[in-house]
């Protein structure tokens, strides 16, 4: 049976594809939720005196803390 409806599952995924959202590029900010696991976790994103980006999944929530020097970059702080 699959084999004689392959024409037509296949049209009807491309069909889902094009209505499909387009996924929203993440900005990595306070608050903003991150699928993790089946799971989705909140964010909370602060700069701190340190040299490199520490992350951490703590009481349900994603807490990353990132160098200060990067306070002000946002494109080099969301890579």
């Amino acid at each position: 049976m699959l084999k004689k409806k392959t024409s037509w599952i296949l049209s009807k995924l491309k069909e889902m594809n094009k209505i499909k959202p387009a996924l929203k590029e993440k900005e990595f900010m306070s608050g903003e939720k991150l699928p993790y696991l089946g799971r989705r976790y909140r964010l909370e994103v602060s700069p701190a005196e340190r040299s490199n980006t520490e992350v951490n999944l703590y009481q349900g929530k994603f807490i990353i803390n990132y160098p200060e020097k990067l306070k002000e970059d946002d494109k080099q702080r969301r890579e």
